[in-house]
């Protein structure tokens, strides 16, 4: 983006400008998309660590029930025990875990990249000559389509983790679909 401001200023924003921004943000997009998979991967695997965690300290408590005190995460391996580590509560709102999911990591990059190919699309239309109301629309468009299926990937890749999960230390009192909200 550092690249893209210096060319604006020695281009005066003229043509040479658009051609360096339609080299470049490709390139730039491209990195941000692999950067959100990756991270949807390490949060997959941070999550199964924390599972196995969970079964450590449960085993403790079983050896010791005096040091419950002093573990500092759930000894539940099930969806609930787990997933609480990362934020998500049971007693969230659909409001609150929206605000939740917006301050994540995978949340910012989907911005990111969204108003990276939002700024493509502008300058391949500006490129072709469309009136700048038609750009806008474009823009935003192609902001609000990769926005949707970043999110849809997201979701797709905690469920996945979700079904995948096997409780055997699940939380007590829950019956399994209470402990896993996606069963």
């Amino acid at each position: 983006m550092v690249a893209i401001a210096l060319a604006a200023q020695a281009t005066a924003f003229g043509q040479g400008f658009l051609v360096f921004a339609l080299l470049l943000l490709p390139v730039v997009l491209y990195a941000g998309l692999v950067t959100l998979g990756r991270i949807a991967e390490l949060n997959n695997l941070d999550l199964q660590i924390v599972q196995a965690l969970n079964r450590v300290q449960h085993g403790l408590l079983e050896l010791d029930a005096g040091i419950g005190p002093y573990l500092a995460s759930s000894p539940h391996d099930d969806w609930l025990g787990t997933s609480s580590q990362f934020g998500a509560r049971e007693e969230l709102s659909p409001r609150e875990e929206i605000a939740h999911g917006l301050k994540t990591l995978p949340a910012l990059f989907s911005v990111i990249n969204s108003a990276v190919a939002a700024v493509l699309t502008a300058a391949i239309g500006l490129e072709l000559g469309l009136i700048p109301v038609l750009v806008l629309g474009i823009g935003v468009l192609a902001f609000g389509t990769l926005f949707f299926l970043q999110l849809r990937f997201g979701l797709r890749s905690i469920e996945a983790v979700r079904s995948s999960v096997v409780s055997y230390f699940p939380t007590p009192g829950m019956t399994p679909d209470q402990a896993d909200p996606g069963a």
